[in-house]
């Protein structure tokens, strides 16, 4: 596992109200698939996470580099500790008991999410266009890595509220495989724009 910086310039929360940096810095731990922002109150803005924010994309965000992310599993002021611990999940089930699957909405709205999420933090070149078969109902949200275009289809009113400005990309036919590989040679390599 790559070298995980103990803490954070900001992080992004992506919801229905569209996405809200909260800057930093803030120190972080990293235990398996969680991430715990630990907020102390003195160095808290007016920006603030909430239990309401329970459920919502976050994006952590070091050097102007995403460095993680998920879903913000819980929000919690740990007993005499004078801090807000923010838990986000990279594989969180969004409150579903665990003995229960998730359903593909569920699933597809977290994934969603997450695309618009890592869409404005990084500082590649995206945006995101009309899908040319469903224009009203579809958008396409890109980013371009140093490894290659990779794009998710989100929902066309997401992609207007909750992603970068509307702008046209190229593509160069690659599949979901091809996508993949290309994430995850960005990931591997920290090689974020």
């Amino acid at each position: 596992m790559t070298n995980v910086p103990d803490s954070i310039n900001e992080f992004v929360i992506v919801g229905e109200f569209g996405y809200l940096r909260v800057p930093g810095p803030w120190e972080i731990e990293r235990s398996g698939t969680t991430w715990t922002i630990i907020m102390p109150y003195e160095d808290m803005g007016r920006e603030v996470p909430t239990e309401s924010d329970e459920g919502y994309a976050a994006v952590l965000i070091a050097d102007g580099n995403p460095i993680g992310g998920g879903i913000i599993d819980t929000v919690y002021d740990p007993q005499d500790e004078g801090e807000t611990h923010v838990l986000v999940d990279q594989y969180a089930m969004g409150g579903v008991d665990d003995t229960e699957e998730k359903a593909i909405d569920e699933v597809y709205e977290d994934r969603n999410l997450l695309a618009c999420a890592l869409a404005q933090a990084t500082h590649a070149p995206s945006g995101w266009k009309p899908d040319p078969d469903a224009p009203d109902e579809w958008a396409i949200v890109w980013i371009e890595t140093p490894t290659g275009q990779v794009s998710w289809h989100v929902p066309r009113d997401m992609a207007e509220d909750l992603a970068p400005p509307k702008k046209d990309s190229g593509y160069d036919d690659y599949d979901r495989e091809v996508k993949n590989n290309r994430l995850t040679r960005w990931a591997e390599g920290r090689c974020w724009c």
